[in-house]
């Protein structure tokens, strides 16, 4: 699921079915993921609620398992696993098993992430890391690192995020971490394009997308070229954005990848308005927002493709659809606590009349 990452090489052994199913490729693997999920985590709830202190075996086995079942993230309700790996964080802290317990941890921080729960994000992180440090668990600690990281970045507290992401780099190189060290790449390119340094994150951003297509990670070329296209917007080299927004909405398509895609879409969306281009925008713009209405857990990315479909809609002189769409966006940021709230109320006033 995630070429280069030697995570799984951690996992701990077991016994192993010779009759298991074979696949043929990666989406048949992931099609059976989502099948036996839910067994999967019937499994988790089952060995917590009868571990014993005595036995860690089985507390490590579920976490990671977990592990091995966040890699499905976008394909599986992360949300459900997430309350299965806090009760397995409490029974393994109890348990002296800190490895268990910084895995457990580090799934529950990383699901909150998702939700733009960022208060409870830091803290499981923070916590996943303390016990993957006392159980030199380095391969999930540079992923709890690479987590803080993004939790600052969105509170935009670059100079935090920087700091995160150089240790997380610093871990995955160590490890050997090749996946993990080019998606924390990213991350640290993100956070300088939106801390205004564009020119300093498209390097980065070249260089990983091209280890990342000899890699022939699918997912992880479909995140570069949606970061890659920010890069080139900042930096008013809209075409080339476009071109790249087009072809990471083409292999999203190809390889089932629907949550990049519609990220890609609202991106894309926002250089076509700048471009002048509003109505192909509007079309852009309103897939994005289609898609994350009927998908539970994700506010925020809702939130930002309703604040691009607002600036669309104004530029279209659409002002009450605007007003709107921009008011939904607001309702978003400041539930989750996102400093974005600040911007979409400039926007809400900037659309507004003014009183006579």
């Amino acid at each position: 699921m995630v070429p280069g990452d030697p995570v799984h090489s951690t996992i701990a052994a077991g016994a192993v079915r010779r009759d298991g199913p074979r696949f043929t490729g990666l989406a048949e693997a992931r099609e059976w993921v989502i099948t036996e999920f839910d067994c999967a985590l019937h499994t988790v709830q089952l060995l917590v609620r009868r571990w014993e202190a005595a036995a860690p075996e089985p507390l490590t086995a579920a976490a990671d398992l977990l592990v091995a079942l966040s890699s499905f993230g976008q394909d599986v309700p992360y949300a459900q696993m997430a309350v299965a790996a806090e009760a397995l964080a409490e029974a393994a802290a109890l348990a002296g098993n800190h490895r268990a317990a910084g895995r457990a941890h580090f799934i529950c921080g990383n699901a909150a992430i998702q939700e733009t729960r960022l208060t409870r994000a830091r803290t499981h992180a923070q916590l996943a890391a303390g016990f993957c440090r006392r159980a030199g668990d380095r391969a999930i600690l540079q992923q709890a690192c690479n987590d803080l990281g993004v939790i600052a970045q969105f509170e935009q507290r670059y100079d935090d995020a920087a700091g995160f992401f150089d240790e997380a780099l610093v871990l995955a190189r160590e490890w050997g971490q090749r996946s993990g060290e080019l998606i924390t790449t990213l991350n640290a390119a993100l956070a300088r394009i939106r801390g205004r340094r564009a020119e300093e994150a498209l390097p980065a951003c070249e260089e990983a997308l091209a280890a990342l297509r000899e890699m022939a990670d699918r997912h992880g070329v479909a995140h570069a070229l949606c970061v890659r296209g920010q890069a080139l917007h900042e930096l008013g080299r809209y075409p080339e954005a476009l071109a790249g927004y087009r072809e990471c909405l083409d292999l999203c398509a190809t390889e089932g990848i629907p949550g990049q895609q519609a990220q890609a879409w609202y991106r894309y969306a926002e250089t076509l308005r700048v471009m002048g281009d509003v109505e192909e925008a509007l079309e852009a713009a309103d897939r994005a927002v289609t898609y994350y209405r009927t998908v539970p857990g994700r506010d925020r990315d809702r939130g930002y493709a309703l604040w691009t479909q607002a600036r669309v809609s104004h530029s279209a002189g659409h002002h009450g659809r605007a007003l709107e769409q921009a008011g939904e966006a607001l309702e978003v940021f400041t539930r989750t606590a996102l400093p974005e709230a600040a911007q979409v109320r400039a926007l809400i006033d900037g659309i507004r009349p003014a009183p006579v």
